[in-house]
């Protein structure tokens, strides 16, 4: 009721005063400003309009005030129904190669493949040690005689005829091997003893090829050479003894 106050609240307060009042208040003369008390009349008495008009300018905006607390989160909706499948983006660039993977189990073998063509035989390696010499085995039965020979007598250093011993000469080709290989002798070539007779032999086929011939009893010896080109050499030997 601050601003009933103002001079233009007091006037329009007037007016309102004499449409209500009408002709008594002009019987009783005219009603000044003055005559009319602070805060007689009521807010009911006024119309509409002249309320409105009493309506000052607008004061400045005021401080803002404080701010409230936060309500209370309201309960979550439904789900929406799913919508449909957008379009494919473009791929992303390529990421960095991750690390190698431990290596897996070996698994099980395959069946075996079909044998393939044979290959080249590679070199024979070399003549391994002689073994111990086995057991001389029986004599087999005598051949028939062949035709007499030339006779040799055989002396000795001082010239002294040795009526009791005998050549044994021949030929022995290597059967595709570096030996030893066993030379054995038959009916009147047999000697008595290893001892009782002495042998020399000649490679007429391979030059170096070590030739070596070993005497095992009275009845055979072994011939052997060295490398592979002397598995096939014909070697020549001549033994003399009793």
């Amino acid at each position: 009721m601050r601003a009933l106050k103002s001079p233009t609240t007091i006037i329009a307060l007037l007016a309102l005063f004499l449409a209500i009042g009408g002709g008594a208040a002009l019987a009783s003369g005219v009603i000044s400003g003055y005559s009319i008390k602070n805060h007689s009349i009521p807010l009911r008495k006024l119309t509409l309009g002249t309320i409105h008009k009493l309506h000052g300018q607008r004061g400045p905006r005021g401080p803002q005030g404080p701010a409230g607390t936060n309500g209370t989160n309201g309960t979550d909706g439904q789900d929406g129904a799913q919508g449909p499948t957008g379009a494919m983006g473009p791929t992303g660039p390529h990421g960095v190669a991750g690390m190698n993977g431990h290596d897996g189990h070996d698994g099980a073998m395959g069946p075996t493949g079909p044998m393939g063509v044979q290959g080249d035989s590679g070199p024979s390696g070399p003549s391994g040690p002689s073994g111990p010499q086995g057991d001389s085995g029986p004599s087999g039965p005598s051949g028939p005689s062949g035709p007499a020979g030339a006779a040799f007598s055989i002396y000795n250093a001082a010239g002294t005829l040795q009526t009791s011993q005998h050549v044994v000469t021949g030929t022995f080709t290597m059967p595709n091997s570096n030996g030893p290989s066993t030379v054995t002798l038959a009916g009147s070539a047999v000697f008595t003893s290893t001892s009782t007779y002495v042998c020399t032999i000649n490679d007429g086929t391979t030059a170096n090829a070590q030739a070596r011939l070993v005497k095992t009893s009275g009845s055979a010896f072994t011939l052997s050479t060295a490398g592979p080109a002397a598995k096939n050499d014909a070697i020549d030997f001549i033994c003399v003894g009793r």
